[in-house]
């Protein structure tokens, strides 16, 4: 018998470890893989079939012998899939970010609110008010030149005004008719009628306006602005303390034959230029009154204050001046007044200051309009239409609206808490955001 040696660096049997050998199939041993088809070209690698054995090395750590083609194909894994750039992820994210961050900024909220109206109809005879009313007045004067066409024969006396002051004392002074003022040339004027000059103050003397006529006919007593003294006061101390002063020219002293100012060319310039003023005036005094307030046409009253020439009618001059001076003036009812007297009357107990104004759309007839300048009121009998809009506050609806908890709060019951709401629709921008902003800037309310 012939005895062989085992290897002792092989493995005993039911040893766990594997070896090449129990994998491959020897030569010869009848045990053939089933070879891969033919490989397309262009086509993807293929993976090893979940069934193939898993090549390992052998317990000696022995490399495998190199792989055939047909292996390298067997065993070539797919490529990975790519990645994409971490600053391409960057980007994106921040764009979301920033999105948010304008959805949230750009967002508002519109309330368009439409405010509940009353109507009243007045029908007929109406109700009659008395409503406090605005005094307007206003004054136009218009010039002109005229032409003397009469000539008569004259002898007359120039005039004009002078102040008399009182420096003496504290006590009045009379000065009778016919004092004498003295110009510094010499001239006399004499004073018309009877004044008393009031007494001095410790700021300043006491002063009067007398009317003076020189003291005889001709024209060398016409003189301009000038100081007066009086000669009866002369050497004594009075003389000094009591003075006059121009306030006007002395003229119209004349003697001869000549031009004088004629009535009828008087009455034709005045006549024109009062047609003007009463044109101008009309124009000028509605544009003066404010265009809301309510106001009565047919009851503009107009006037003619004054009509002068000067010199006068049948004093001597080539040419002569002549002036018109009107006055306007009417009661016009401010709007605020207007509405606030109207809902007294109407709500009655029911009303509240402030708490509703007159519509444009009233239609309001007056009659039997009277004015009462004195106490300052209209008195009218009104028929129509009265249509009143209630007046919300829209500051505070604001408020409320910003410390509501969500846009779910903002029902029809919320909004009819107050009175002067009828309907309410709600914009949320964007649509998806509703959310209510807590800056009042991104809150607008509408009126309707």
């Amino acid at each position: 018998m012939i005895f062989s040696r085992k290897n002792e660096s092989q493995p005993k049997r039911g040893d766990n470890r594997r070896i090449v050998s129990d994998m491959r199939p020897r030569k010869g041993s009848g045990a053939r893989s089933q070879p891969l088809p033919p490989r397309i070209e262009g086509e993807r690698p293929r993976t090893l079939p979940p069934h193939a054995p898993v090549p390992v090395r052998h317990e000696e750590k022995e490399f495998l012998k190199p792989r055939t083609r047909e292996e390298e194909v067997m065993y070539t894994e797919l490529p990975r899939r790519s990645r994409l750039p971490w600053y391409i992820l960057a980007v994106t994210l921040l764009f979301f970010i920033g999105l948010g961050a304008y959805v949230v900024w750009a967002s508002n909220l519109t309330l368009i609110v439409e405010r509940k109206k009353t109507v009243f109809d007045l029908g007929s005879p109406g109700i009659k008010v008395t409503i406090t009313a605005k005094a307007f007045t206003d004054s136009l004067a218009k010039r002109g030149d005229g032409v003397s066409k009469s000539a008569k024969k004259f002898n007359e006396k120039a005039g004009g005004i002078i102040v008399v002051y009182n420096a003496y004392s504290k006590d009045a002074q009379v000065l009778i008719a016919g004092t004498r003022f003295a110009a510094p040339e010499g001239l006399i004027f004499k004073a018309i009628a009877r004044v008393v000059v009031p007494g001095r103050t410790t700021e300043r003397p006491g002063s009067i306006d007398v009317l003076v006529a020189a003291d005889e006919a001709g024209p060398k007593y016409n003189i301009g602005l000038t100081d007066f003294t009086i000669p009866g006061f002369a050497g004594g101390p009075k003389f000094e303390k009591f003075y006059g002063r121009s306030k006007t020219e002395m003229k119209g002293g004349a003697t001869g034959e000549g031009k004088v100012v004629g009535k009828e060319e008087a009455d034709l310039l005045l006549g024109q230029l009062e047609g003007e003023m009463k044109n101008e005036l009309k124009q000028k005094f509605e544009s003066s009154i404010p265009k809301e307030y309510v106001i009565f046409p047919s009851k503009f009253e107009y006037t003619t204050a004054a009509r002068i020439t000067d010199p006068s009618v049948g004093s001597p001059a080539e040419k002569f001046f002549g002036e018109v001076r009107g006055e306007a003036r009417t009661l016009a009812v401010d709007p605020a007044t207007y509405s606030d007297t109207l809902a007294a009357v109407l709500f009655k107990e029911k009303y509240q200051q402030g708490a509703v104004a007159l519509h444009k759309s009233s239609s309001i007839t007056f009659k039997n309009v009277t004015f009462d300048y004195t106490a300052g009121n209209v008195t009218a009998v009104l028929e129509g239409k009265v249509v009143f809009e209630w007046v919300l506050d829209v500051n505070n609806l604001k408020q409320k609206v910003m410390e509501a908890p969500d846009a779910a709060s903002l029902s029809d019951a919320f909004f009819k808490s107050f009175p002067a709401v009828s309907r309410v629709e709600a914009v949320f921008k964007p649509r998806f955001w509703r959310r209510i902003p807590k800056n009042e800037k991104r809150l607008t309310v509408e009126l309707k």
